[in-house]
């Protein structure tokens, strides 16, 4: 019996570890609810910044995906809030964690979202394998209450690629939100309902496609090819496809495929279950079995654009809209058909190359959302005939160039400027414009014009109804966003991205540097902040007063890649006085360095730190750095922390120095600008061994200690006086403490 219990209870062991490990990964995190009102409505929704009602959310800096993920744990990369009222207040250090996992998703087009009370985001895998390891390579989408309260201890979907394309949106009808997200390895994209665990593939085998900048919107679009009749091979899993392509478009909300037949019974199959479609895409060289043996074709989507082209004679079950009457004419505009890519989709524009396959002809096109989707509901739009027919020598009719709808107008003959780096708008006329940097790095804006002659040629080269050079040689520019009535757009640098802004919408004069008195008209960068290129572009929240804020990851000095944020300017003559004040205050610590290289270097590490005990810590005799600065230091260092006092003035006097840059009075108020903070600020909480790693590295950097002095000093003859008998006494001891020992154990073994 006891034989038999000693080898059950082995067994039961393992049995309830089993239990309690699974009983542990069961149920959600849970903390202390914060307190607040978190209800109100939500903006800059999907990014790395989101406000609802009295709260700012954000991602708390640059987290490293490989580090400790475990919750509770997460500071950098957190998501973390400040109240609208602190935020205004400057107290930038007011916040508190609301998810404490690591929000490291490598899409930085997606990043937090918000609907109702909850908040939705991409985290690192935190679940060990069998080995007890967490691999942290994989990504989990989850979601936690607004109020910290709850978190998911499991996800809704794990994917193994970091940087997989995502969104969260929201059906408006059952507030079911939805996650979208890119598979790109099988070319998938999908839909899955965070409501009722439903997983959608939404398509299958897309050769291209376009999300939309608005991280908001649930609508797609994307392209496919179309398989010729009876040349599928079950082995290979694919069949030849023609030349030309079909551009597509599919809700987040979308559950079935909207093209469907009557099958002999009379009910309504999908059309993949069609008699045509089971004869010509199934290999019946392949065993019965065999479950690749029909052709397997997932697409949910609705077609706009059929880029059949005339030379295809016959229909497949793909061409939808090949007229029934004819068959043999199917009503294309180019011999060997379309081909598109996706450049832009934005305010519900589609902006699109499409080219002619045989000819090699290109234009730039806008699809109209609104005009396209009211002519489907009212079942006149026709994907074949929407496309335009476009002239070899880049001429042709307004019907001809602008198709048979008026929801596909062109945009520009030449590609070579209305490219996927510009940016598209419409005017108050209504008039496409479009923004790009040309080859000298000149920021140019072209309005478009299509009007015709009489005789059906264009009225303007490439139709440039007008263009306008906003900014000259901004080399290497790379366009971001237009928010309110500015472009803003980066530069790289040696340690980030250069941020810089200008006025887009003013007229040609208005640009002119020889009469334009408006810095609002001028290329204007954000001091001299820089911002990590490998994340999140900055951006600029408006708040319900009109007040902005911008916020960024910070590249620059010993900022360690966290979140700052900066009260944006409302005009670039407020941010020009800014950069200004900026450039005195640098001066100061210059012009300081002359004579007295440790005050300026001092008085660096404190607009850097802030550091209100400075004086404290040079003068400590317990502290590395006493004695290396002299009462002359100090009286200048203490001058540049405070310059209103009495004993700052004599100094400064003293010394004939300007130190007026560093603060401004306004009757009994004075605002300092003696330090970054002045300028922009972190926001938010430092990770304690990061804090300290940042805080010494730059007390190493501008912080004369003794151990610095000491390192520099020569070698004499007075110091090798003393260490040479020292050495040699050493050498001698370690000698006889390995030789000693080995006597002992020698007479030991006698």
């Amino acid at each position: 019996m006891l034989k038999k219990l000693r080898k059950i209870l082995p067994v039961l062991l393992i049995l309830v570890l089993a239990f309690a490990a699974l009983a542990g990964c069961s149920g959600n995190y849970t903390s202390p609810a914060l307190s607040g009102d978190i209800s109100g409505s939500v903006s800059s929704n999907g990014g790395f910044v989101v406000q609802k009602g009295e709260y700012v959310y954000f991602i708390n800096g640059v987290g490293d995906q490989s580090a400790d993920n475990t919750y509770g744990n997460a500071v950098k990369g957190s998501l973390q809030r400040i109240s609208v009222t602190d935020l205004a207040a400057g107290n930038y250090s007011a916040t508190e964690t609301v998810v404490p996992l690591l929000l490291v998703s490598q899409d930085y087009t997606s990043g937090v979202y918000i609907y109702g009370d909850t908040v939705y985001y991409a985290t690192p895998n935190v679940i060990k394998n069998m080995d007890g390891e967490v691999d942290t390579s994989y990504l989990d989408f989850k979601s936690s209450k607004l109020d910290g309260s709850e978190t998911m201890r499991d996800y809704y979907v794990q994917v193994s690629d970091s940087s997989t394309v995502y969104r969260y949106v929201q059906e408006p009808e059952s507030g079911d939100v939805y996650l979208v997200y890119v598979d790109s390895t099988n070319t998938e994209i999908h839909s899955y309902n965070t409501a009722t665990g439903e997983n959608t593939t939404l398509v299958k085998g897309y050769a291209s496609y376009v999300m939309p900048r608005d991280a908001e919107e649930p609508t797609i679009y994307y392209t496919m090819s179309v398989t010729q009749k009876d040349t599928y091979s079950a082995s290979s899993g694919s069949g030849t496809t023609y030349s030309y392509q079909q551009l597509y478009t599919v809700s987040a909300f979308t559950d079935k495929c909207p093209y469907t037949v009557t099958d002999a019974e009379g009910n309504e199959v999908a059309f993949t279950e069609s008699e045509e479609y089971l004869a010509h895409y199934t290999d019946k060289d392949a065993a019965e079995d065999d479950e690749d043996r029909v052709m397997e074709y997932i697409n949910l989507g609705t077609l706009v654009l059929d880029g059949v082209g005339v030379n295809q004679r016959e229909s497949t079950p793909f061409n939808h809209d090949w007229p029934e009457t004819n068959s043999a004419n199917n009503g294309a505009k180019s011999l060997g058909g379309f081909t598109y890519a996706f450049l832009n989709y934005s305010d519900g524009s589609l902006y699109l190359t499409v080219s002619k396959v045989t000819e090699g002809t290109s234009f730039v096109y806008r699809l109209d959302e609104a005009a396209y989707r009211a002519a489907a509901e009212a079942g006149t739009w026709d994907s074949i005939a929407a496309n335009p027919t476009i002239q070899e020598n880049g001429s042709g009719s307004g019907d001809d160039t602008a198709s048979s709808s008026a929801a596909l107008s062109p945009v520009a003959i030449s590609s070579g400027n209305a490219t996927s780096s510009a940016l598209y708008y419409r005017n108050e006329s209504s008039a496409v414009v479009y923004i790009y940097v040309d080859s000298n790095g000149n920021i140019v804006r072209n309005t478009v014009d299509a009007s015709t002659e009489t005789d059906g040629t264009f009225t303007h080269t490439d139709l440039i109804g007008q263009s306008v050079t906003l900014a000259r040689a901004q080399t290497d520019a790379t366009l971001q966003y237009m928010q309110g009535d500015y472009l803003y757009y980066s530069i790289a640098g040696d340690s980030g991205n250069g941020l810089y802004r200008i006025r887009y919408n003013g007229t040609a004069d208005d640009y002119n540097i020889l009469t334009s008195q408006s810095e609002d008209y001028k290329a204007t960068r954000y001091l001299a902040l820089a911002y990590n290129s490998s994340w999140y572009t900055p951006e600029v929240l408006t708040m319900e007063d009109g007040t902005e804020y911008l916020f960024f990851a910070n590249t620059g000095t010993y900022a360690g890649n966290y979140v700052y944020v900066l009260k944006n300017p409302a005009s670039n003559d407020e941010l020009k006085k800014i950069n200004d004040r900026w450039e005195d205050v640098q001066s100061v610590i210059t012009d300081l360095s002359d004579d007295f290289s440790n005050a300026s270097q001092a008085a660096e590490y404190y607009f850097y730190s802030a550091d209100a005990d400075l004086i404290t810590l040079l003068t400590d005799e317990d502290e590395a750095y006493y004695e290396n600065y002299t009462q002359e230091d100090l009286d200048l260092i203490a001058a540049f922390m405070d310059p209103t006092t009495e004993d700052a003035k004599s100094t400064i006097a003293a010394y004939r120095l300007d130190f007026s840059a560093l603060y401004e009075e306004s009757g009994e108020t004075t605002v300092f600008w003696n330090t970054e903070s002045a300028f922009y600020s972190l926001l938010g909480t430092v990770d304690e061994d990061e804090e300290e790693s940042l805080s010494d590295s730059l007390k190493g950097a501008y912080l004369q200690s003794t151990a610095e002095e000491e390192a520099d000093e020569p070698w004499t003859w007075q110091w090798a006086a003393i260490f040479v008998p020292v050495g040699v006494v050493v050498i001698v001891g370690v000698v006889l403490a390995i030789v000693l020992p080995r006597r002992r154990r020698h007479g030991v073994r006698k």
